[in-house]
């Protein structure tokens, strides 16, 4: 009987070929999930932007520095509803900031501040026979040593009603080492706005910035020319309407600006806004 041995060996050839089919198919998968990622990928940039946080939260510090090292601050003082304002630190008035305008331009206000927990407190200006109150209490935590961007932003629309609540301080790293060639980053001020992803640049080559919280700034991103179009979207829910969406940026700063996010999107006299912050200048180098 000679077709027992001739179906099995098409049997076995099936097997065989199924088999090598199935080998390619996993080859191929294998090699498609280990490719190279394109450089601009939203998922890369997560994990990125998520341990750029995480070191503004906590940064490792340099065993040698003192704990009263000084630290360099600048500071910006970012919300429209307010005036003129007056900051001290531990019960003593700063005198660069004795009166600190809402910011129009440039870096921001520079000062020097003595590392460690510090209680910052903003009053409002006397106004006629109007005396100063306190806008804001909050303690904060200075890293001896280093260079760092303090922004003062406005609270939610709910929250503007409780004095001490007119406004909210945030403090993010603001090291020179980044900013090599051009780039920009992301610093979430808004609150009552949970976290937002940033697109710079055209949809089919965006440069993303990616699950910004607020009081946290994104890592810094190169930039092969100044975009044109930005859009701010939820962090939380991506099929939502952009946040914010602007196709005709203007570039106002040179060199690597700070993006910095402020106002609310149910604010109508302080919307949602994206404001250019210059760059730092560069360190002042000692003299020999």
């Amino acid at each position: 009987m000679t077709g027992r041995p001739f179906i099995s060996e098409v049997g076995e050839m099936q097997v065989g070929f199924w088999r090598l089919g199935g080998a390619v198919i996993c080859a191929a998968l294998v090699l498609w999930g280990c490719g190279e990622p394109e450089s601009d990928d939203k998922g890369a940039k997560e994990a990125q932007d998520t341990k750029a946080q995480e070191d503004d939260a906590e940064p490792p510090e340099e065993a040698s520095v003192p704990s009263d090292a000084p630290a360099q601050i600048r500071v910006v003082h970012a919300m429209r509803s307010h005036d003129a304002v007056s900051v001290s630190v531990d019960g003593e008035p700063v005198e660069a900031l004795e009166t600190l305008k809402p910011w129009r331009e440039g870096p921001g206000v520079y000062v020097t501040l003595t590392g460690g927990e510090r209680l910052l407190e903003v009053w409002s200006k006397p106004v006629g026979d109007v005396e100063p109150e306190v806008l804001l209490s909050q303690k904060l935590r200075v890293r001896p040593g280093t260079e760092q961007l303090l922004v003062l932003v406005g609270a939610p629309p709910e929250a503007q009603k409780q004095k001490r609540r007119k406004l909210s301080a945030h403090l993010v790293r603001d090291d020179q080492g980044a900013r090599q060639g051009v780039a920009a980053r992301v610093v979430h001020g808004a609150p009552g706005v949970g976290p937002v992803d940033l697109m710079l640049g055209p949809r089919s080559k965006p440069v993303w910035f990616v699950n910004v919280s607020l009081g946290h700034g994104s890592a810094w991103r190169p930039l092969e020319a100044p975009a044109q179009r930005l859009e701010v979207l939820s962090g939380i829910d991506g099929s939502a309407a952009p946040l914010l969406l602007d196709e005709e940026v203007v570039w106002a700063t040179e060199g690597s600006p700070t993006f910095l996010l402020t106002g609310h999107p149910d604010d109508r006299r302080h919307p949602l806004t994206l404001w250019q912050i210059a760059g730092a200048p560069p360190a002042k180098k000692e003299e020999p």
